[in-house]
């Protein structure tokens, strides 16, 4: 066996065939109609009233559910949701690109490459001088402006703060190991040409794939609780950093698309670093009820081996 880790990862889930439903399809005028909705909503795109309304009520919760994961289902209309899932799915091959521990832009320090895991990034573009490169029907949207048009509507949750928004694209061998999301970034002020630091105050995820299960991988293990969250089509998750989670290992050939990110705000120590300890807001997080969530979601993961292991036998595999 190779000692590349990413060919373990890869030749462990090759075979490896869940029961996967297929993806709905559109017929060619529902795709026609998602499209004119897409492009009509980018002009002020937000998300729903519900949802914003749930956010800012997540945001202003002082007492323990501050510390809850929050989930909003029909984030985006239905018609803009079907269009930014077509424009992703027709994102060209070169406009995603590998992001793993070893190719992390940044230092280790400040997060990058801290935790290992495979999977792809992009925003639709390709890095090219050749302006034929990316092509697409004048009638339908870009990935690139679809990615924009979301990013923009997860900013307007909060659009006094610095945020960071970008399209994932997970496909069968792809995961996240435990993390809990603590990074830092330095950013310039223009005003007066000081760096500021900036740490991670806010996660947000909103998928794009319909019809997943838990079988086929790719799900949000929240080890903070235990609970393993299957990826919801149009449906935004948001968590306040630290919170320790994983990204379940891709089982499947289907793949699986989101607009994740965070919101930031300026450390309020400046010369605050990630320690090999941990940072001081992990500490604060509570290493009890984040030890009690691996315990428990470790002691789900041995009973569906045990229940994997006796369907073998009975099958007489």
């Amino acid at each position: 066996m190779s000692d590349d880790i990413w060919a373990r990862v890869f030749a462990s889930a090759q075979g490896k065939q869940p029961a996967c439903p297929d993806e709905p399809t559109l017929t060619p005028e529902q795709a026609a109609g998602d499209s004119v909705a897409l492009k009509k909503w980018l002009r002020n795109p937000i998300g729903s009233r519900k949802g914003i309304q749930k956010f800012q009520s997540f945001l202003s919760a002082t007492d323990a559910t501050a510390w809850d994961l929050l989930k909003i289902p029909n984030f985006l209309p239905k018609g803009v949701a079907d269009g930014a899932l077509n424009s992703l799915k027709a994102s060209p091959s070169d406009s995603w690109h590998v992001q793993e521990a070893v190719n992390d832009a940044g230092r280790r320090e400040d997060g990058a490459g801290s935790t290992q895991h495979r999977y792809t990034v992009g925003d639709g573009t390709i890095d090219s001088s050749d302006p034929t490169t990316v092509r697409h029907d004048s009638e339908s949207c870009s990935a690139s402006e679809a990615i924009a048009g979301v990013a923009a509507a997860l900013q307007s949750l909060q659009p006094n703060k610095l945020a960071v928004f970008q399209a994932g694209r997970y496909t069968r061998g792809c995961f996240i190991e435990p993390h809990d999301d603590v990074a830092y970034k330095e950013v310039v002020d223009e005003a007066t040409g000081c760096t500021i630091r900036y740490e991670r105050e806010l996660a947000v995820i909103l998928y794009f794939t319909k019809s997943w299960q838990e079988s086929m991988g790719g799900c949000f293990v929240d080890l903070a609780t235990g609970l393993e969250h299957v990826p919801v089509f149009n449906s935004l998750v948001a968590f306040r950093v630290p919170r320790l989670h994983e990204v379940s290992e891709m089982l499947t050939d289907r793949e699986r698309f989101s607009v994740f990110g965070w919101f930031y705000v300026p450390c309020k120590d400046q010369s605050t670093e990630r320690t090999e300890g941990g940072s001081k807001k992990r500490k604060k997080w509570g290493q009890e009820q984040t030890q009690g969530g691996q315990q428990e979601h470790q002691k789900k993961k041995t009973k569906r081996k045990k229940k994997s292991k006796n369907r073998s036998k009975q099958n007489g595999q």
